[in-house]
C-alpha cells in the first residue's frame, strides 16, 4: 500500500481534555489542602512554643522581683469588697531602695485583652523610681496614672500573650522559728490559644520582712 505521507494529528479529544483537567484539579486541591494543614499545624506549634517560652520568662521575672520586694499590693485582693469593679488584675511590687527615698517599682497587669503587661522602673524608656515609704494605690491606679497608661500602650509593656487569668494569693511560709516566717505568694497564670489551654502555678517566697 502506498504511503500517502498524511499523519493523524487530531490530538486530544474534548473528553480527554476534560478528564485531564479534572485529574489536575483533584491533585491540586489535595496539594493545597495538605499545604494548608501543614501551615496551620506549624503556626499552632510555633504559637504553643511561644506561649511556653513567655510563661517561663514571666515566671522567672516574677520570681526574681518578688524575692527582692520590700512591699507589695494585690489588686483586687481576695478580701477586697470592690473586687467585682475591677476589669483587670494587678500586682504592685516595691523593690529595693536605690537611694534615699527612691525605690524600684514593678507593676504586673492582666486585663481582658488576654495580655500580661509589665512596668519596671529600671527597664522603662525613662528610668523613674517610686518615692513613697508605702504603696499609695490611688497614685498608681488613678486616671492618667500607671495602669491606665499601660493598658493604653500594651505593646510597650507586653510580657506575655494569650493570658486568660492572672491570680495572686497570699500564703505564709512557716520557718523553724517565728522570726523565720515569711510571706509566700501563690501564682496561677492561665493561658489559652485556640482550643489549647493550660495553667501554670508556682510559689515565691518573699525574702524581706513586709
Amino acid at each position: 500500500m502506498r504511503d500517502t505521507g498524511i499523519k493523524n494529528n487530531s490530538g486530544f479529544s474534548l473528553v480527554e481534555l476534560i478528564v485531564a483537567m479534572l485529574i489536575t484539579s483533584v491533585v491540586s486541591l489535595g496539594v493545597m489542602a495538605f499545604v494548608s494543614l501543614a501551615t496551620r499545624e506549624y503556626t499552632t506549634t510555633n504559637s504553643e512554643v511561644g506561649i511556653q517560652m513567655e510563661s517561663s520568662a514571666a515566671e522567672d521575672f516574677i520570681t526574681k522581683t518578688i524575692r527582692e520586694a520590700t512591699d507589695y499590693k494585690i489588686i483586687p485582693a481576695d478580701n477586697d469588697p470592690n473586687k467585682d469593679a475591677y476589669d483587670y488584675r494587678a500586682l504592685f511590687i516595691r523593690g529595693a531602695e536605690v537611694e534615699k527615698g527612691k525605690y524600684k517599682i514593678s507593676v504586673f497587669v492582666c486585663y481582658p485583652e488576654k495580655k500580661l503587661l509589665l512596668y519596671n522602673s529600671e527597664i522603662a524608656e525613662k528610668v523613674s523610681y517610686y518615692t513613697s515609704d508605702s504603696l499609695n494605690l490611688d497614685s498608681l491606679t488613678g486616671a492618667g496614672k500607671m495602669i491606665p497608661n499601660m493598658i493604653a500602650n500594651p505593646k510597650q509593656y507586653l510580657l506575655a500573650n494569650y493570658v486568660e487569668n492572672f491570680k495572686v494569693t497570699e500564703d505564709t511560709y512557716e520557718g523553724t522559728t517565728k522570726e523565720d516566717d515569711n510571706k509566700v505568694l501563690d501564682f496561677e497564670i492561665s493561658y489559652k490559644y485556640g482550643s489549647k489551654a493550660f495553667s501554670h502555678t508556682f510559689k515565691v517566697k518573699v525574702r524581706n520582712d513586709i
